[in-house]
């Protein structure tokens, strides 16, 4: 059953596909793909630690508020904390933006966030989430 779904799909994606001209990837070079593997990888990492800590720091708040005497210090404390970590995923997400622009340069940077956008939709829709198949357009300054 699987194999008849697989095969189907396969078909049905070169039927769509069909008399479209394909457009390879851009030309990055060895040391472009390299670099954005290492900022794509750094920035996993560092979001990882960052989403882990602010995970914590929520269920903390959140353990402050189940109890009916509030420790106001401790829920300033942590409120400040949640929003430092938010501010730091921003950053880092920032940094990682800068730093693709820096390396595939503005010729490469549409087909770069096209890959994205796949990407991201194939997974969207891999995990049944409500926004699969909305496509998001891109607006020129």
């Amino acid at each position: 059953m699987k194999l008849r779904m697989c095969v189907f799909l396969l078909l049905a994606i070169g039927a769509a596909t069909l008399g479209q001209e394909l457009k390879p990837a851009p030309p990055y070079t060895p040391e472009q793909a390299q670099q954005i593997r290492t900022a794509v990888d750094r920035t996993r990492t560092e979001q990882a630690q960052l989403r882990g800590a602010l995970v914590t720091a929520q269920l903390e708040l959140a353990a402050c508020y189940s109890r009916f005497e509030l420790d106001n210090d401790r829920i300033t404390n942590r409120q400040k904390e949640i929003i430092e970590l938010q501010r730091q995923l921003l950053e880092s997400h920032h940094r990682m933006q800068t730093g693709i622009r820096e390396i595939v340069g503005a010729k490469g940077f549409g087909p770069f966030i096209k890959r994205i956008e796949n990407a991201s939709e194939a997974d969207r829709s891999s995990l049944g989430h409500p926004s699969a198949g909305v496509r998001k357009t891109s607006s020129s300054p």
